[in-house]
């Protein structure tokens, strides 16, 4: 009998270990498999990565070297439907084509690859370099001594852990905006389902409300800005932080509210009949990785909302295309070029701004005619140099970089602007991001709810709030409001988009060019000489209507001649 124990035992024990061994090796042999899926599926995502470059990389190289001629029979068909579209507003769509998101990179990413443009880009980097060196080494012969040209930078960011500060509590306010909107949903889907007097007034309070919030949120951190005395820097981060809170908020709600009214009228006897729909949510939540929407979610989900605060896109979507990996070489190569183009930027401020401007209004600097123009046209070429490398800071190297950050793979920021024959397409293809929030939570509720088809009124009023935005950045930044700006804006810049309608081509690009340079050299020029004359002259500050009359034009300041003429 303890044999046969013994025996049994054993067998017992080898039977255990027996399973043990199989369960070892299927583990094992699932580690293995789910590796080489791994593999695999990188090794095919960076060969299709490589095939969409190549033809990306064919289709730019046509491009550049194309006279056009293939597309012209297109481009006749295009204008004549939209000659045919304008001539009568009754013809225009009852529908406008939306945002869709897909994987694609920035353009300049895509034509860097070609060794012909990055070429450019590197000679690009050795005048810069060498028109350093060439100021360094002349200040060293002259006084001993080597500016490098940081002090407008220590001065623009004055108060910036303010700045953080600042940025913080909107981040937390802008967070605090999710639980009560979806506090306001389950209210909407349990009292206000159907339609009387008491839904109205819910649904205005609810429209006053978002209002309220918007200019609270606006004017709190705006008086923070001026409290705190940041620096022009620090004010312009904040300020752009700001309306882009605004942007976001304003975008999630008006997404989001259509889908609660949507779900409020839902029939009462579906929210009996599954427990479930006790809740707006759907109790399972989806796994981690690439957020998929459940189909019985109606609402999205927290991180969902703060995925989209810090994604690099202004149009709210449950979900977005997303990349597998993150390359970290990638965004110190971004962070490395923002660092450059702000100490450029900080050497053109010290370099060629300052000595023209830095004696406007003193008592014994006067400014005629001669100056006047002088330094507009000394500031066209720095203007133009500041637009582009902001340009490229903005909207490619930081974009990219928090793109890159939060594996976000639509990466379209701006189109090919610089091909531009006419400002109507200007200024479409220049900043998308910003184009894409106008055109879908401005432009089309215009254009389909408020004035039905009349395009042309609609696009008016789209300049109108985009000048006011950018006008109220730079007031606020320099604090004091000279809408040089805006009079550009949506003066000049209205008229242009009008008049330039018509494709031009290379005269068209020569005049767009052209229209930029001056306008950059106007912006500059009159701007640094309100800043300095109001250092330099004495102005009650505590009256506030002087912050809205120029100082340049009374304190020693501009002194038109009296017997301009002209001779041939």
């Amino acid at each position: 009998m303890a044999e046969k124990r013994v025996r049994r035992s054993s067998s017992i024990i080898q039977d255990v270990e027996l399973e043990v061994l199989k369960e070892n090796l299927r583990n094992k042999h699932k580690q293995i498999v789910e590796e080489v899926d791994e593999k695999i599926d990188r090794i095919f995502e960076e060969f299709f990565h490589e095939v969409n470059k190549l033809s990306l990389n064919r289709f730019e190289v046509e491009k550049l070297f194309s006279d056009g001629q293939a597309n012209k029979s297109k481009n006749i068909k295009q204008k004549k439907q939209t000659k045919r579209i304008t001539k009568n507003d009754q013809n225009l769509p009852d529908k406008l084509p939306e945002k869709h998101f897909q994987p694609r990179n920035s353009l300049l990413t895509d034509l860097f690859e070609i060794k012909h443009v990055k070429t450019i880009y590197h000679i690009f980097i050795v005048i810069f370099n060498l028109l350093l060196l060439n100021v360094f080494v002349s200040d060293f012969v002259d006084t001993g001594k080597i500016n490098i040209g940081l002090d407008p930078i220590i001065t623009g960011f004055k108060g910036f852990k303010y700045a953080i500060f600042i940025w913080c509590w909107m981040q937390l306010t802008v967070f605090g905006l999710y639980p009560v909107f979806t506090t306001w949903a389950a209210m909407t889907r349990k009292y206000f389902s159907k339609r009387g007097f008491l839904t109205t007034i819910w649904h205005y309070c609810g429209v006053i409300s978002v209002i309220a919030y918007i200019f609270g949120f606006i004017t709190i951190y705006t008086k923070a800005v001026v409290h705190f005395n940041l620096g022009q820097a620090s004010s312009v981060a904040v300020l752009m932080e700001l309306v882009r809170f605004v942007m976001k908020a304003y975008a999630f709600i008006r997404t989001n509210v259509p889908r609660a009214l949507k779900l409020g009228r839902k029939r009462k006897s579906s929210e009996e009949n599954s427990s479930s729909d006790d809740s707006i949510y759907d109790s399972t939540l989806p796994a981690s990785g690439s957020v998929k929407v459940n189909e019985k979610q109606q609402l999205p989900y927290f991180r969902q909302y703060v995925y989209f605060l810090f994604a690099p896109t202004l149009i709210y979507r449950d979900e977005y295309p997303r990349n597998k990996l993150i390359r970290w070489n990638f965004i110190l190569v971004c962070f490395l070029e923002v660092a450059s183009v702000i100490f450029i930027m900080s050497f053109i401020s010290e370099r060629f701004m300052y000595p023209l401007f830095h004696a406007f209004g003193s008592q014994f600097y006067e400014v005629g005619s001669k100056e006047l123009m002088g330094s507009i046209f000394n500031s066209m070429l720095p203007g133009l140099l500041c637009f582009l490398i902001g340009f490229y800071c903005v909207l490619h190297s930081w974009m990219n970089a928090f793109a890159e950050f939060l594996r976000f793979s639509d990466r379209q920021f701006y189109r090919d602007w610089w091909n531009s024959t006419n400002f109507s397409v200007y200024y479409r293809t220049w900043n998308v991001i910003v184009h894409d929030w106008l055109y879908q939570y401005v432009y089309r509720d215009l254009y389909l709810h408020i004035f039905k088809k009349k395009r042309g009124i609609c696009q008016f009023l789209v300049f109108c709030l985009s000048a006011i935005f950018h006008e109220y950045i730079l007031g606020f930044t320099f604090r004091f409001c000279y809408p040089i700006l805006f009079v550009e804006f949506q003066g000049a810049g209205v008229l242009l988009f009008f008049a330039t309608r018509k494709d031009m081509k290379t005269i068209g690009n020569c005049f767009m060019w052209m229209s930029i340079a001056i306008g950059m050299g106007i912006l500059l020029s009159l701007y640094h000489m309100e800043y300095y004359a109001r250092q330099n002259c004495s102005w009650d500050k505590d009256k506030i209507v002087n912050y809205f009359i120029p100082i340049s034009w009374s304190c020693n300041g501009l002194k038109i001649s009296e017997n301009w003429k002209i001779q041939f």
